[in-house]
């Protein structure tokens, strides 16, 4: 299940698994979790969404924990940096989640759901989110399996603990997340 030989001990947690398997499900019930605790930690971050259209997935709105939304990604968007068949706005990436990420959140978590091939055609996005891990802030974090430069890079550094999700551990990840969250404060 771990990756690196720390024991969830590093302050950055970054969820990784195939596509599919819950990693935005786990990190949204981490949420509801430490929302309903009245001794959680303040949470700030941005989450994904599929929009679905009869049943058929069109694309990814990215949703932060302060209300604001967008889409991330569509069929029908004609932009140069594409994943599959979607089209990528690295603008309402840059306006929606970058804030976000730069925000402060003193004494609080930063969640960011997720690092993955369309967060980083932005340049602007994967400084951010170095600048976030290393920050005193908190890290949890959704990232691709794809190993590309910039992912590896995330993946390699000392300050996190990296948690692969399976059918096995997705129920239970949430509590245990929340525990070692409560635990560190």
């Amino acid at each position: 299940m771990f990756y690196n030989n720390q024991a969830m001990m590093s302050k950055n947690l970054l969820l990784t698994g195939p596509p599919g398997i819950g990693k935005t499900t786990v990190v949204k019930s981490v949420i509801d979790i430490l929302k309903q605790r009245l001794d959680g930690p303040p949470l700030c971050g941005f989450y994904t969404e599929e929009v679905r259209k009869e049943g058929q997935r069109i694309g990814f709105l990215i949703k932060t924990l302060r209300g604001r939304e967008g889409l991330l990604a569509h069929r029908d968007f004609p932009s140069p940096h594409r994943v599959g068949k979607y089209g990528v706005s690295l603008e309402n990436l840059e306006n929606i989640a970058i804030p976000i990420i730069e925000a402060p959140c003193p004494g609080g978590i930063l969640i960011i759901d997720e690092i993955g091939k369309m967060e980083c055609f932005s340049t602007h996005f994967v400084r951010a989110v170095a600048e976030a891990l290393d920050s005193p802030v908190p890290v949890i974090s959704t990232i691709g399996m794809f190993e590309d430069r910039q992912i590896r890079n995330f993946k390699l550094r000392a300050d996190v603990t990296m948690l692969e999700i399976s059918l096995q551990n997705r129920d239970s990840l949430p509590t245990m997340i929340v525990r070692h969250i409560l635990e560190r404060e």
